[in-house]
C-alpha cells in the first residue's frame, strides 16, 4: 500500500507540473492580446496557470480520488464512515501538494497518517474491483 501511495503522489505531482506547463503555454498565448494593461495580462496569466491543474484534478475529486490514486486503484474514505465532500477533498489535496515538500507526508513512511489526512479526517484505501 505504501508503494501505491508513493506512486500515486508522484503521478499527481506530474499532473500538477504538466497542468502548470500547459497553463504557462496558454498564458503565453495571451501576451499579444492585452497590449495596454500589463496588470490585466499578469492576473489573467496567473489565473490560467493556477486553474488548469485544479480543473484537471477536480473532476476526480468528485469521485473521492485523484488521477494518481485512480491509476493505482486507491480511493479516499473518511475515518468515521461519513461522506467525504468536495471541499474536504480539495483541502486534503491542497495541503498535500503545498506542504508535501516539507514534513506533511513524512509520517506516511512510518505508516502513520499525514497532516493532510489528520486535517480532513480521511485515509486512503485500496479500491475493490466491481463485478
Amino acid at each position: 500500500m505504501l508503494l501505491r501511495r508513493i506512486i500515486a503522489e508522484i503521478i499527481d505531482i506530474f499532473v500538477l507540473i504538466g497542468g502548470t506547463a500547459l497553463g504557462i503555454f496558454l498564458a503565453g498565448q495571451l501576451n499579444g492580446m492585452f497590449e495596454e494593461s500589463f496588470t490585466l495580462l499578469t492576473i489573467s496569466e496567473l489565473c490560467i496557470i493556477v486553474l488548469i491543474p485544479i480543473a484537471l484534478q477536480s473532476l476526480f475529486w468528485l469521485e473521492r480520488t485523484t488521477i494518481g490514486k485512480t491509476m493505482v486503484f486507491c480511493k479516499v474514505v473518511t475515518n468515521d464512515e461519513s461522506d467525504l465532500n468536495y471541499f474536504a477533498m480539495f483541502t486534503r489535496e491542497y495541503v498535500s501538494k503545498v506542504f508535501s515538500c516539507y514534513l506533511v507526508c513524512l509520517p506516511i513512511f512510518a505508516r502513520k497518517p499525514g497532516l493532510h489526512e489528520v486535517i480532513t479526517n480521511s485515509k486512503v484505501e485500496l479500491k475493490l474491483k466491481r463485478g
